[in-house]
């Protein structure tokens, strides 16, 4: 039994260690079903580290999701439906996820091992998902951030020199980075440091990742400890340099040898027998008077002392009320911290007040369930100085202490979930576990690994890796791997690997390593794979699009520049670089204000900053290297990338346009002359004729000349209304649209009216349109139409409605409205009961600018007119916006 029982264990502890290593989140639940046997909860059964990191969700085991989550059923109403459909079905679900409150783009998988019960697989594809966004970043923003950030960073060529390092490289030699690019990492390092790092340079260089910490001095002669990465750089399937990556870690490694000092203090001893070593470390660790570990009773409200260490003494059979207590207010909080005078914050605990204590800090002790079961405690005579980590280390000792008083029960547990977690692992649909002996030898192939190389598991068991996996160039590689880590018992890094499908054809992978050692056993190697195909698909993809879309830039007919928040060139075109003459070398040393000629420097920044991604879009005229000027017409808008605002123009040289608007406004403006020399001749000649008609009708009698004479006045009058229509609808389009404020038209059409008894609202707030400079006469004409046949109008409203792109003016009365009939020719030139042209001539000015206008009243109640405004013509008034 014993010998069975440490299988048990053993057995337990293997899979427990790749369940807690694998780089996926999982969890395994129970599902719950209402009286109606629909699923209405589930409860989590197990979750490893990875699970909590990528959701957030702490803690969870035997918790219900409602419980953990209380709004799930609100936040992600088809959740608990679709696990409980996987549960019950059997048939996977997958499905992507946008985690807001970690900012984390996860990929969800569900399956059901049995019955009742599933797992879910978390995979952080943020970093998948973002691609394209790093593909992006240009080399200028790479290198500012390169040069801003603490870690060293350099890239290394074959021969180990310098070709690049950022600023904090430098710095760390005390010496200019140009008299360090090209200097040999043999020159700069001291000797012992180099040949120390003699194997890893072999290695990256040979194709590999490595990782590694070196001791070593800074130029003033201190120890310090280098986090050390090595990545290397490939160039036509050759290693030709590498890039370095160092992070002093020096502070984290004194802290980390201070903590495994004091864990090595509690190691090999279990229950009283490692409560005391428990106290008696901290204790020494943190200078205190007392440290207790109790477990509450059943009652809540009494906890009885495990062990106690007073003024360096153990002390046995004590208990104490947990109520009006700080040891109360860490059960509830899980961490509590009163630095001093912590008798004062709770004058009723007695047990302070008789050990004149000051400082408290509790942790509370939890069962695997997640509940409180007792309180790890720290009491001094004298105020606490918080040390580094204290929280993070006293929650780990706290484990240490809830677990040695649970230990019988996880003994028990233990075999209980050995089959679960084989379970699990077996099944995992998206995470290729292998097992091998130190040989080599296949002993464990599971499903997945089964569909990513194509072998069963019973074709791959007593096999060796090397055989079946690994294509003939690495195989010797491989085979030293597995001796590095059979004599080191060290994993080598995790890496992305090509291996080899049973077909032959290739499968990129993300591959990592766990070496375990059961105890008087031989070590085992487990490799878990992920398989990368889709990954590596996308970025190929992305690296295509980015190459398509720069040579659409470069060869674009528009000149394309990118300005920063100074207003600084950061980067542009040929095309923008030849309209003025510069190179895009000299591009880079100037600032927008050095070659608009037209807007001051000050409103120029102004417009930097107000600009967004709605953008804008403006006429203005830039000067040449040589001084002469050009009409321009730009299109801005904004983006932030790594938290910087960069401004993009598209510039377009409209100087060839703009000579023949000018051309043609002044043959318009001969045109417009000869024809009100012409207009005003005919009219005279009209008044003239009037008048002559008048004085023949008081000299005629005869009623049927009268009649006649009638005719011949209507038809002088309607001679006078068709030339002053022309005159109206000559002045549309003569001028050029302009931005006006909507609320100022209106504004000044009303004094133009007689609107005594009317009530009139305009709440148009700050909109700007794009209109022709005749926009009055249409508000005019809708106005003087409603006190001309409205024969009840007493109120005029404007309004405003937006749809996605879209701006709608809505013009309303209160009087008598249009008749269906009327409706059908109602903007038709020459209908109507007065001259039939205010409407149509409407109709036309609005067109100007692509607007258009629509009748859609109700007969009886009121005129309802919607002027629909395009994107592009509207915007909403900014200070300190152009207007002009």
């Amino acid at each position: 039994m014993p010998q069975e029982r440490e299988s048990f264990e053993e057995s337990g502890h293997t899979f427990r260690t790749l369940f807690e290593n694998m780089p996926n989140g999982f969890a395994y639940c129970r599902m719950l079903y209402d009286e109606t046997g629909n699923p209405d909860d589930f409860i989590f059964l197990q979750a490893n580290r990875t699970f909590s990191g990528l959701t957030g969700l702490d803690n969870v085991t035997g918790k219900r999701i409602t419980g953990v989550i209380p709004d799930i059923k609100q936040t992600a109403p088809d959740l608990i439906g679709t696990c409980g459909k996987v549960a019950q079905t059997g048939i996977p679900e997958t499905f992507e996820l946008d985690f807001k409150p970690l900012g984390k783009l996860l990929n969800i998988s569900i399956y059901s091992p049995e019955k009742g019960f599933f797992a879910v697989v978390v995979e952080d594809i943020t970093g998948r998902k973002k691609a394209e966004e790093a593909l992006r970043e240009s080399e200028e923003k790479m290198a500012m951030v390169m040069d801003n950030v603490p870690t060293l960073l350099a890239y290394m060529d074959a021969d180990l020199r310098f070709v690049y390092m950022n600023k904090a490289y430098a710095e760390w030699f005390g010496r200019p980075e140009q008299d360090l690019i090209g200097k040999s990492l043999k020159d700069l390092l001291p000797a012992d440091v180099f040949f120390r790092a003699i194997p890893y340079y072999q290695q990256v260089l040979g194709g590999r990742e490595v990782g590694y910490e070196s001791p070593t001095k800074d130029r003033d002669g201190r120890d310090r400890v280098l986090n050390v990465r090595l990545v290397p750089h490939f160039h036509g399937g050759e290693v030709t340099g590498f890039f370095a990556a160092l992070d002093d870690i020096t502070s984290r490694k004194n802290t980390e040898a201070a903590f495994h000092a004091m864990v090595r203090s509690m190691v090999g001893a279990t229950g009283f027998s490692s409560l005391q070593n428990i106290t008696r470390s901290i204790s020494s660790w943190l200078g205190a008077d007392c440290v207790m570990i109790g477990e509450i009773q059943p009652d809540k409200k009494t906890v009885r002392v495990l062990s106690m260490l007073l003024d360096g003494k153990d002390v046995t059979d004590f208990s104490y009320g947990l109520t009006g207590t700080p040891c109360e207010n860490a059960s509830e909080k899980g961490f509590c911290i009163y630095p001093d005078d912590v008798q004062d914050l709770f004058p009723h605990a007695r047990d302070l007040t008789e050990l004149n204590i000051r400082g408290y800090i509790g942790t509370a002790l939890k069962n695997s369930e997640g509940d409180v079961m007792g309180i790890l405690c720290v009491l001094t005579r004298k105020p606490i100085v918080p040390v580094p980590s204290l929280q993070e280390i006293m929650n780990i000792i706290a484990v240490k202490a809830a677990a040695e008083i649970e230990r019988l029960r996880i003994t028990a547990a233990l075999k209980e979930s050995e089959e679960r977690f084989r379970m699990l692992l077996q099944h995992v649909p998206s995470v290729a576990v292998q097992g091998y002996r130190m040989d080599g030898t296949t002993q464990y192939w599971n499903d997945a690994s089964a569909r990513l190389y194509g072998y069963t598991a019973e074709e791959a068991v007593g096999r060796n890796l090397v055989d079946i996996i690994i294509p003939p160039e690495m195989r010797d590689e491989v085979r030293g791997a597995i001796r590095y880590m059979a004599e080191s018992g060290q994993p080598i890094p995790a890496s992305e690997l090509s291996l080899m499908k049973k077909d032959g054809s290739r499968v990129a992978v993300f591959s990592s390593h766990a070496v375990i050692r059961k105890s008087g056993r031989d070590l085992e190697l487990f490799c878990i794979d992920i398989d990368l195909t889709e990954r590596k698909r996308a970025e190929e993809a992305l690296v295509d699009e980015m190459t398509k879309r720069k040579i659409l830039i470069d060869q674009s007919r528009d000149g394309i520049v990118t300005l920063d928040s100074e207003g600084k060139v950061y980067e542009s075109n040929q095309r923008f670089a030849d309209m003025l003459g510069y190179t895009p070398d000299e591009m880079k040393e100037l600032h927008v204000w050095d070659w608009d000629a037209q807007i001051e420097r000050e409103h120029l920044l102004e417009m930097i900053r107000t600009v967004d991604e709605a953008g804008d879009h403006f006429e203005t005229r830039h000067r040449r290297k040589d001084g002469t000027v050009l009409d321009v017409e730009i299109s801005t808008n904004a983006a932030t990338f790594s938290g910087k605002k960069l401004i993009f123009c598209v510039v377009r040289d409209i100087t060839g346009r703009k000579r023949m608007e000018e051309a043609l406004w002044q043959a318009n403006a001969k045109i417009s002359m000869l024809n009100s020399i012409t207009r005003h001749d005919v009219l005279n000649q009209l008044t003239i004729l009037r008048a002559y008609l008048h004085l023949l009708k008081e000299d005629v009698k005869d009623p049927n000349s009268l009649a006649y004479i009638g005719k011949v006045e209507q038809a002088a009058k309607a001679i006078k209304w068709q030339i002053e229509f022309t005159r109206d609808y000559q002045h549309i389009g003569a001028q050029e649209p302009f931005w006006q404020v909507l609320s100022g038209i209106i504004g000044r059409v009303i004094p133009q009216l007689r609107t005594e008894g009317v009530e009139i609202s305009a709440d148009v707030g700050s909109v700007e349109i794009f209109a022709d400079p005749l926009m009055e006469k249409v508000f005019y004409n809708l106005m003087e139409n409603s006190l001309r046949h409205g024969e009840r109008v007493t109120r005029m409203e404007f309004s405003l409605k937006k749809t996605q792109d879209e701006l709608i003016i809505v013009y309303r009365d209160n009087g008598i409205g249009i008749t269906a009939e009327e409706k059908k020719n109602l903007f038709i030139r020459g209908f109507g009961k007065h001259t039939g042209l205010g409407l149509f001539l409407s109709k036309e000015i609005l067109s100007i600018t692509g607007m258009k206008i629509a009748e859609t009243g109700e007969p009886g109640k009121g005129v309802l007119f919607e002027i629909t405004v395009p994107k592009g013509a509207w915007r909403t008034l900014k200070i300190g916006k152009r207007t002009d």
